[in-house]
């Protein structure tokens, strides 16, 4: 069962309320999970964004930014629906897919991410928002796979050069980003590193694409 609540909170840019949903627990249906660790479930269960773009002042903040005003209530009459990038940029388009992931770029440029788990967590948005032109097999120009594939590999050179995994699914993670550059050796060697017991299924089917010298993002399959 998927619980959501509504809470209001005051942009943090110019105090206008509002109003965004808190997911409180949800199920997942069907999930089917991808190398690089994003996971597709049913769309029951609505995008719940860091990253909040106010509807009054046209302005981006992180969601922990800003001053929730009634934990205890269920809506304000004043307050304005809080927008999510998602719902800005939605399309099965490619140029729009790529859009997002430019707006995700830009955010980066300006620093908008000023802490680590900030920086990884957009970073990674940027990751999967970019291998969504290959992972849905949308339909895209020269220029947009050129523009892709930069813009891929300097993201992940750049998370790989802050990123530091606690758990062995963040390890798998890492080892995905260098297979992913086309670094295979080194994705490899941190394989070894990963402890099998926790995700053994996804742990072969990466070490599998690396010996194929396969750079593409790929749905891991349950055995």
């Amino acid at each position: 069962m998927t619980l959501i609540n509504s809470v209001i909170l005051k942009c943090p840019n110019c105090s206008h309320l509002l109003e965004v949903i808190e997911l409180q627990s949800f199920h997942l249906f069907k999930p089917e999970m991808f190398s690089d660790g994003k996971i597709d479930s049913t769309s029951l269960i609505p995008d719940v964004s860091e990253i909040l773009i106010c509807t009054k002042c046209n302005t981006d903040f992180w969601r922990e930014d800003a001053i929730c005003l009634n934990p205890d209530q269920d809506s304000d009459p004043g307050a304005l629906p809080a927008n999510q990038p998602s719902g800005l940029f939605l399309s099965f388009n490619s140029d729009l897919r790529l859009s997002i992931s430019k707006y995700y770029n830009k955010l980066l440029s300006r620093g908008f991410a000023d802490t680590y788990d900030k920086e990884v967590y957009l970073r990674t948005l940027l990751w999967h928002g970019l291998n969504d032109i290959t992972r849905y097999k949308s339909r895209a120009s020269k220029g947009v796979i050129a523009e892709q594939e930069g813009l891929l590999r300097d993201n992940l050179n750049k998370l790989i050069s802050v990123y530091k995994p606690r758990y062995p699914e963040e390890v798998l993670l890492l080892a995905e980003m260098h297979r992913e550059l086309g670094e295979f050796d080194e994705a490899i060697n941190i394989l070894g590193k990963v402890n099998r017991d926790e995700c053994l299924s996804a742990y072969k089917q990466i070490l599998g694409a690396c010996k194929k010298k396969s750079v593409s993002v790929f749905k891991i399959h349950k055995n």
